[in-house]
């Protein structure tokens, strides 16, 4: 794991937060261009992890084939196909909302603020679990954050630094990469913790 401080003295009230996992699918899990062998390692953990919760929401890639974002990343979870899938570890959760997003940003997935304002005005906290740490991960966790400052709503975003992973490729450093993310979300306020499982 990374070496970054965590705070070892926060307690996650899991009867009053909700779990968002990000992009546990296949297409970063197993198959496609974008699959990695560290993704894939933390879907047993999030499973496991998940059994805490009684409020969980996933937000998965379904890409349309011309979408912009092709412009920087390669074809990846395309809606309908496998890759778009939830991995095989996480099929069994009873999600009470999946939403789905065509950009790297989940906080613009479909139907996220009318699915997130009934927690936020009862003021639930937001743990985030999965990938890819230092993409849609910290842009979600930096958007949402700005977003509850905005409307002076004073709630955690929680993120259990290892149950969230990004992929290594020579001109993507994972080691690097995750460190930045990490540090940046802690800046923000994020609330960064690690959970034994």
């Amino acid at each position: 794991m990374i070496n970054i401080e965590t705070d070892s003295k926060f307690i996650v009230d899991y009867n009053k937060s909700v779990l968002i996992v990000i992009d546990m699918i296949k297409g970063f899990t197993d198959v496609g261009n974008l699959n990695s062998n560290y993704i894939s390692s933390i879907a047993s953990d999030i499973k496991y992890y998940s059994k805490k919760f009684s409020n969980i929401v996933a937000i998965n890639d379904s890409h349309n084939i011309h979408d912009c974002e092709f412009n920087f990343y390669p074809h990846h979870c395309i809606k309908g196909t496998i890759e778009s899938e939830f991995c095989d570890e996480l099929k069994s959760i009873d999600f009470n909302y999946v939403l789905s997003k065509n950009s790297t940003n989940a906080f613009f997935s479909n139907g996220f603020l009318s699915v997130f304002s009934n927690y936020i005005e009862n003021d639930f906290n937001f743990v985030v679990v999965g990938c890819c740490a230092d993409i849609c991960v910290l842009q979600f966790c930096l958007t949402f954050k700005a977003y509850l400052n905005h409307i002076n709503k004073n709630l955690d975003i929680i993120i259990p630094v290892n149950l969230i992973e990004t992929y290594d490729d020579i001109n993507h450093p994972r080691d690097e990469v995750l460190k930045i993310s990490l540090y940046l979300m802690k800046n923000m306020g994020i609330e960064l913790i690690e959970v034994d499982i």
